[in-house]
């Protein structure tokens, strides 16, 4: 089940430090291949994963063009998706480190 993009990029965008203007490009990226990723998973769906491949009085039947490329895109998308996941937890402990400073110790009473 695909996930609508708008959901994927408000899932992350409210994990990171909106202020991480490198991380924020990340999250762009990773949406618009995820995007891309999609599109060609349709044009292969709707044109298969073999193709006739007619040249001059020859014709042969090859693979997808697009499967090669789908690869490398899920490459990018899974090193992209490291280095989100990664700032999403640093993001994490930064909050978590914030509110413990804000609790009171029995030394903080009069």
């Amino acid at each position: 089940m695909a996930i609508a993009i708008n959901r994927l990029r408000k899932y992350y965008m409210e994990r990171i430090n909106q202020n991480d203007y490198s991380t924020v490009e990340n999250i762009q990226r990773y949406i618009d291949l995820v995007e891309l990723y999609r599109s060609m998973q349709k044009s292969i769906k709707e044109d298969g994963a073999r193709i006739e491949v007619e040249n001059g009085s020859q014709s042969f039947i090859k693979s997808h063009p697009l499967i090669s490329d789908m690869k490398n895109i899920n490459a990018q998308l899974i090193n992209l998706k490291k280095d989100i996941d990664k700032a999403v937890k640093e993001y994490e402990l930064k909050l978590i480190e914030k509110e413990k400073s804000k609790e009171y110790t029995s030394e903080d009473l009069i």
